[in-house]
């Protein structure tokens, strides 16, 4: 799929109806989550026939764009009742099928026991837009982390 189709097709994507300001919840936006995707896919190869583990899915954007960049499964995981139901319904709505979605707190500390890798990938700057009432400007830069899991040999 080519990128700006990836994103006209997450621009469908519904947003958090009622953003919970102690979960920090804000949209990852189509343009981000397109390029961040494609990202991973071309540097990694670690899309397209692979399993992907979205947490925080929030309302499934990622977990969307990695079903339509061909992975094989997606699990998206996040605490949140309602965002997972609006998850639901966008994947309902983009008829997706290989993911599931399952409520969990998720913890860094937990994968290391499990005999999990945690790396950055990269960072990338992420245009937050004013999402609650308490932010003071219109929009504010900020930097987010990308992290690739993997299993630890031994």
């Amino acid at each position: 799929m080519k990128l700006k189709t990836l994103e006209s097709t997450l621009s469908n994507v519904e947003p958090f109806r009622d953003p919970k300001l102690d979960l920090e919840q804000y949209l990852t936006s189509p343009h981000i989550a397109g390029h961040m995707l494609y990202h991973i896919e071309m540097k990694f190869g670690d899309i397209e026939g692979k399993t992907v583990v979205d947490l925080g899915c929030g309302t499934g954007m990622l977990s969307i764009a990695a079903s339509l960049m061909g992975a094989s499964y997606c699990l998206g995981l996040d605490i949140d009742d309602d965002a997972l139901s609006i998850a639901r319904e966008n994947l309902d709505d983009g008829e997706i099928t290989n993911v599931d979605l399952l409520k969990v707190d998720v913890i860094e500390k937990r994968f290391r026991r499990l005999n999990v890798r945690v790396e950055p990938v990269t960072q990338i700057k992420f245009d937050l837009p004013r999402s609650y009432k308490n932010h003071r400007r219109e929009s504010l830069d900020i930097e987010v982390q990308m992290l690739r899991f993997s299993r630890i040999d031994g």
